[in-house]
């Protein structure tokens, strides 16, 4: 009987190793799949077992110009190399969590209850059907001890090196798995999403999404902001748009709100705003007219709080391929605001949404921002691209008093006051914010307030329209 006993015990060890084996001969293989590039791609970009670097772009600042190839324009707020080892390690990571071990999970899952069925059910009345089958059933648990101990050996090492896996871009071939991670809404106690990180030592506001507790790493508290608005026109919060080519889909298309491509106008609107309230990532869709019938495509690349790209591509295949009277619509996010301290009933176009109406392949593209209570249309007439320096100085002027014409009649006069005071506002503007000392903001209608830079919008040749859902759907 011992020796019947060793041998069983033999064969469950080396099925066991088999099955084993097997599971991990199918994550490198699945992985090596996934990850790997397109030819023609990665002719065009510098991609190691699917990792690619994203040339062809060019950063939204100064400095990035230079290191792509001559004659590229794009423009494109780029938050993460994906070649770098720490973003291999967090998009494997990724891969792991989300598509690779909740498949085999399953694919484990079912073994374990076919055989259990076998077990006690299909094969009850043969001992040697009943010995496989509960064999095959142990093979199952042995592979559910071996996920998780690899899903955490994972997760450890991640974090274990110290690597921000909220800094990283969604791997493309997870197709939106990602989610909305790294924010956790005080209110209702749930993840709603966002990019956030810690930010540096000396600041407490990271360069994404989050702020840290004031007493850790001498981060600002929220209540501690020295000036809310200056927060989101010059400081860490502060809003960026851009426009990406990177072949493929837009990448975040799982972390947006999905709306019908032929959604009624008002609803699709209606939608957008709940987003902008309750949701963490900002969300971009184009809104076109093609064979007479209106139609919404989702072209949100990259996503967090406070950016969005549009994916390039996409825009221009639709206008190549006949669609006119095009709007790019895109959310801004409540808790933005209400993570720079700001009680605010809207938030308006920011100074780079205002930068983005020179883009090249945006040109004859009309710009929306949708907040939670109201649309913004930017506009600007014929021929006003390029614009001089001195037109776009007056940008970060323009998003701050139109943020101050949306905050709470109760806290404006305050709010004006710290942002004069803000250390960090750059001398030329805190000049021009100084001119309106004698203003009785509280008791200003919003109305009033914007037209403070009636004339620095006139100087710019920009129009801002401030308008109702309604408003703006039958202006089309």
């Amino acid at each position: 009987m011992y020796q019947n006993y060793k041998k069983s015990s033999l064969n469950l060890s080396s099925g066991v190793k088999k099955t084993l084996s097997s599971l991990l001969c199918a994550a490198l293989i699945s992985f090596s799949y996934a990850t790997l590039p397109d030819t023609a791609v990665a002719q065009e970009r510098n991609c190691i077992l699917g990792f690619c670097l994203q040339e062809g772009t060019v950063g939204s600042n100064p400095e990035d110009f230079g290191r792509y190839p001559e004659g590229t324009d794009f423009i494109s707020d780029s938050r993460a190399d994906l070649d770098t080892v720490p973003n291999i390690i967090i998009s494997l990571s990724y891969f792991l969590n989300n598509v690779l071990i909740p498949f085999l999970f399953a694919v484990a899952l079912l073994l374990f209850l076919v055989n259990a069925a076998r077990y006690f059910i299909i094969g009850g009345a043969s001992e040697e059907n009943r010995k496989k089958a509960r064999n095959l059933a142990v093979y199952g648990i042995a592979a559910f001890v071996f996920l998780v101990s690899l899903w955490g050996i994972v997760n450890t090492v991640v974090s274990g090196l110290g690597i921000d896996s909220e800094e990283s871009l969604c791997p493309d071939y997870l197709n939106g798995w990602c989610g909305n991670r790294g924010y956790t809404d005080p209110r209702a106690g749930l993840n709603l999403g966002g990019n956030g990180n810690s930010g540096d030592t000396g600041s407490g506001i990271g360069s994404s999404s989050s702020l840290v507790d004031g007493t850790t790493g001498n981060g600002t508290s929220i209540d501690e902001l020295p000036s809310a608005i200056a927060e989101l026109v010059f400081g860490d919060l502060t809003d960026t748009a851009g426009i990406s080519f990177i072949p493929g889909d837009p990448r975040a298309l799982g972390n947006t709100i999905t709306i019908a491509n032929g959604a009624a106008c008002t609803s699709a609107l209606t939608a957008l705003a709940l987003a902008s309230d309750v949701e963490t990532n900002q969300a971009a869709y184009l809104l076109y007219e093609q064979n007479n019938m209106l139609e919404w495509r989702n072209v949100t690349d990259t996503t967090s709080m406070q950016s969005v790209s549009y994916d390039g591509d996409t825009i221009t295949n639709l206008m190549n391929n006949g669609a006119t009277n095009l709007h790019l619509v895109h959310t801004h996010q409540k808790q933005n605001t209400e993570e720079a301290g700001l009680i605010s009933l809207g938030y308006g176009p920011s100074a780079s949404d205002m930068h983005r109406l020179c883009d090249t392949a945006l040109l004859d593209v009309e710009h929306i921002v949708v907040d939670w209570n109201n649309v913004w249309r930017i506009s600007q007439p014929t021929g006003t691209c390029p614009r001089r320096s001195d037109q776009t100085d007056n940008f970060p002027v323009i998003e701050a008093v139109y943020l101050l014409a949306e905050t709470d009649p109760a806290s404006r006069q305050q709010e004006y006051e710290d942002l004069i005071n803000a250390d960090f506002v750059p001398n030329q503007y805190e000049t021009i914010f100084r001119s309106w000392q004698n203003q009785d903001f509280a008791n200003m209608t919003s109305g009033e307030i914007r037209g403070l830079v009636a004339g620095l919008l006139g100087e710019s040749d920009l129009t801002i329209e401030k308008l109702s859902h309604a408003g703006f759907c039958s202006s089309l």
